[in-house]
């Protein structure tokens, strides 16, 4: 579990609206709101670990559940915006879908997505895209 990319991506924008305080209201409302997400990923983690001794009794279970895949994706990259923008990174996200279904783990997904994320934003280059460019034959499973 990776507390400390949340807290950096919560770290971020409420360091620009204690910089600049409430001027630009549009502003400061786009980083509450990433803050608000990151702080229930925050919970959402914590929950976790307090479950974790559960988990370590039984076998390890996941839950998949019909997920549109591209939502997902997007809403993961869009978390670390606000980061990649401070550590002047430009990052796109680019797919020929605009949604796709698929029974997923949404947590799993969002931990391998968020770790493959952190690690490439700490890396030297200043540009990351990432790119889908099979359309799927079938959209929904």
């Amino acid at each position: 579990m990776r507390f400390r990319t949340p807290l950096t991506l919560i770290k971020g924008p409420l360091d620009r609206i204690l910089k600049n305080g409430i001027k630009n209201s549009k502003d400061s409302e786009d980083n509450l709101l990433i803050i608000k997400r990151n702080t229930d990923r925050l919970l959402n983690l914590t929950n976790q670990l307090l479950d974790f001794r559960k988990t370590e009794k039984e076998m390890f279970k996941l839950n998949f559940i019909k997920t549109d895949l591209y939502e997902l994706i997007e809403s993961t990259f869009h978390l670390f915006l606000p980061y990649s923008a401070e550590k002047m990174i430009s990052i796109k996200l680019h797919s020929p879908v605009n949604q796709y279904y698929l029974a997923v783990d949404r947590e799993a997904i969002t931990k391998i997505l968020s770790n493959l994320l952190q690690m490439r934003l700490n890396l030297p280059d200043r540009r990351l895209t990432y790119s889908s460019n099979s359309k799927p034959k079938r959209k929904t499973l």
